[in-house]
């Protein structure tokens, strides 16, 4: 429950929306390693820095700038727990699935330039198997 009595309490599903956009932003910006640790170290802490979010609202109510949220909100977020794991336990499931996207575009790419290197010997070898061929002032 926020310290605010004036502010009320955002749905499941507002909350859900709320961190997948936070979690879109961490990916956009490859962020996941220092977001987790942040998180992750800083939740016996939370409620405070939620708090400190409730005080200073009126000042960085200028970063978010979607027009619906509010700073109030993200803050809900970070002072419940529940919340605050449900963030941490979708990011790191995000990471993971990256992850995975990487490795599997990093196979792609190095089948890709095996197969690209295997047609320019098959191109260049088709002239070099003509082993009786001479130019003739060649000696």
């Amino acid at each position: 429950m926020p310290f605010f009595k004036e502010y009320e309490e955002i749905s499941d599903e507002r909350r859900d929306e709320m961190i997948s956009f936070i979690i879109s932003k961490v990916e956009k910006y490859g962020v996941f390693v220092p977001a987790l640790f942040l998180l992750e170290t800083g939740q016996p802490l939370s409620f405070v820095f939620s708090q400190l979010a409730y005080g200073g609202a009126p000042f960085t109510e200028v970063l978010v700038q979607d027009g619906q949220t509010r700073v109030e909100d993200y803050a809900q977020i970070f002072e419940d727990r529940k919340n605050l794991n449900v963030l941490i336990e979708r990011m790191q499931d995000r990471a993971a699935e990256v992850q995975i996207e990487e490795e599997k575009e990093k196979i792609r790419i190095k089948r890709l330039k095996a197969k690209m290197k295997e047609e320019n010997e098959n191109i260049g070898g088709n002239s070099k198997k003509k082993k009786g061929f001479k130019f003739p002032w060649s000696k």
